[in-house]
């Protein structure tokens, strides 16, 4: 899966090669391309970080978190419940979303012939004729791509609780070791890992914030300048 995760990356990239250098054109490939970097740089953190992953996730396997009390279990099967359910909730609706996308421009083209594209990039590196004689092939592997970087943000998302969970816990009253074991976990998912592109800017949401705004301003000034030539 990762390298299918880094061929996908790499495909969206070379059709931005030999995109039509058209301001809209480049920005709709580049949408997709950077969407696609950040998976691929998810699972880079994963492979990269595993041990320090593996080692946060042992703590929780701690004994001092399987309580033998009754009560304690009964809070803590509950919880999961609860959990278990808003994932099925989250990834029906993600599933929903992404099937509508898939399948709503073809229902489109059968009732009002609509002109369909892939869903992802057009891949502008391959001929017209090669593109139109696989052209099914490349929408369902498209759309199956986007399915599953879907599932790896809900996943991702899903994670990011961890820490919010533990404020949540009736710690107050645990033992001292418990209080311990705790905090521990706390240390280690409060520290931030820190990737960077090219030793030169770190790779955050808030910089992929900021380069979406420099995209953003500088295709809107191009526009207009475009619109006042004509």
């Amino acid at each position: 899966m990762t390298v299918l995760t880094f061929i996908y990356e790499i495909l969206l990239n070379l059709s931005i090669v030999y995109a039509p250098k058209r301001i809209d054109v480049i920005l709709n490939e580049a949408t997709f391309a950077i969407n696609g970097g950040v998976l691929v740089l998810k699972t880079l953190l994963v492979l990269i970080y595993r041990k320090e992953i593996i080692e946060a996730l042992e703590i929780l396997n701690n004994e001092q978190f399987n309580s033998t009390d009754e009560v304690t279990r009964n809070i803590i099967e509950r919880d999961n419940k609860m959990y278990s359910n808003y994932m099925r909730i989250m990834y029906t609706m993600g599933s929903i979303v992404c099937v509508k996308s898939a399948v709503l421009p073809l229902i489109n083209n059968y009732l009002f012939g609509s002109e369909v594209q892939l869903p992802s990039s057009m891949y502008y590196f391959l001929d017209d004729e090669y593109r139109d004689k696989y052209f099914a092939y490349l929408y369902i592997y498209q759309a199956i791509g986007q399915y599953y970087a879907m599932l790896s943000d809900i996943s991702i998302d899903g994670g990011q609780q961890l820490v919010f969970a533990v404020y949540c816990s009736q710690w107050m009253s645990r033992k001292q070791s418990f209080k311990r074991s705790l905090k521990l976990f706390m240390l280690r998912a409060n520290v931030p890992i820190v990737m960077y592109g090219f030793k030169l800017f770190t790779i955050s949401l808030d910089t992929f914030t900021k380069i979406l705004k420099s995209a953003y301003s500088f295709a809107a000034l191009v526009k207009n300048f475009m619109e006042n030539e004509e």
